[in-house]
Parts: C-alpha cells; structure tokens; sequence
C-alpha cells in the first residue's frame, strides 16, 4: 500500500477463498494501517462464510472501495452464483446499509462461468444482475 500511495493506484483486498471472512480482511486491512489498503467487498464470499451483511460491513465498511454483488444459494458447502434476487443473499439489505454509511464508491455485478446454465449464458445473467441491482438502487 505504501509503495503504491505515489503512483495513484489503490490497493484493495477481496473478500474471496481464503480472505472469504469480512472479519479477516478487516483485520487484515487494520493490520497494514495505510489510507492506501482498501477492501473490495464480494457480497456473496462473506455470504457463504455465514456473516451477516451488519457483521460484514462492521468489520470492513470503512475500508470498502468496490463492491462485488453476487447472489448464492448456500448448501452442502457448495455456493452457486443463481440469478440476482432469487438466492439467499440478502441483496436488499445490503444496498440498505451502503446507502446508509452514505457509501459512493463503485459497485459491479459477478457473474461465475461455472453456473452460466442457470441464467441462460453470461451475457443475460449480466444483463439481468445490472436490471436488479439498479432496481434495487433507485427504490426507496
């Protein structure tokens, strides 16, 4: 983070394998303790690991930089990326609490190939990912 602070790019840890828990990378992230570290928060990853959306932006919100919405289903240790809004991830709420913190930083839709199937290929389950996600920012 420090070699980087100059060069005016910023170096953000992803809430993804074995950094999934927002209570590590916030911790980790407090550990480097440099304006410069920042998080990217994959909603899904903190979503498998049990934290709940309150818990995950406690320990990492005021390091968020990007935000990565993806909608799982959990079961038997296996997460497959479902369309948006019709998994177990509560899209809802966590566009509450970054309304909320008055968060305004990037948000970007994730789609894995592993389970294009599910949406009828990558391009619609992006097209429908951006439709919800935009939905559920402009309700009030």
């Amino acid at each position: 983070a420090k070699a980087a602070q100059n060069t005016g790019v910023r170096l953000a840890l992803e809430t993804h394998d074995d950094f999934n828990s927002a209570a590590r990378v916030g911790g980790v992230i407090r550990a480097i303790d440099h304006p410069n570290a920042a998080v990217v928060w994959d909603t899904g990853h903190t979503h498998a690991v049990g934290e709940s959306i309150p818990a995950a932006w406690e320990a990492i919100g005021p390091f968020v930089a990007h935000v990565h919405v993806k909608d799982i289903i959990r079961a038997n240790g296996v997460t497959p990326t479902v369309p948006a809004g019709t998994g177990d991830v509560p899209l809802r709420g966590i566009v509450d609490v970054l309304r909320e913190a008055g968060y305004e930083g990037c948000f970007s839709t994730e789609w894995e190939p592993a389970d294009e199937a599910a949406a009828g290929g990558r391009e619609a389950a992006i097209a429908q990912y951006t439709e919800h996600l935009r939905g559920l920012l402009v309700a009030t």
